[in-house]
């Protein structure tokens, strides 16, 4: 079996560049995604009687810069759902200190003076 050194560089680089990708975007306009990698080109060859072990080997290839990718596509839906979540609760917390309605739950007691119980 031979080993296309070049390939399999290309196709590691380019794997751990989505494995070190981070996104830590504050607000939605600083928000990128991972950097696009050339796809993974068939870095081993086999003869006759290891083409499968060759087979097997790109595969291994194929599948870790497929999870990878995917790891570095739910570290942006994470940040994005993250600044979401960041907003949602600031515009809730402005709304209440401006004497909006607070979302107390089920420890509305009227008989009280604030017209709810501290638990």
């Amino acid at each position: 079996m031979s080993v296309d050194q070049a390939k399999l560089k290309a196709a590691n680089e380019g794997t751990a560049a989505y494995n070190n990708f981070v996104s830590n975007a504050t607000n939605f306009s600083d928000i990128s995604g991972p950097v696009a990698q050339a796809n993974v080109q068939n870095a081993y060859r086999g003869g006759v009687f290891t083409s499968g072990e060759a087979a097997k080997l790109n595969q291994s290839l194929h599948k870790m810069r497929t999870d990878a990718k995917t790891f570095a596509e739910r570290n942006v839906v994470n940040n994005v759902n993250n600044i979401a979540n960041n907003q949602m609760n600031d515009a809730l917390a402005n709304y209440s200190a401006d004497g909006g309605y607070i979302n107390i739950g089920s420890n509305i007691d009227p008989t009280t003076a604030i017209g709810y119980a501290l638990t």
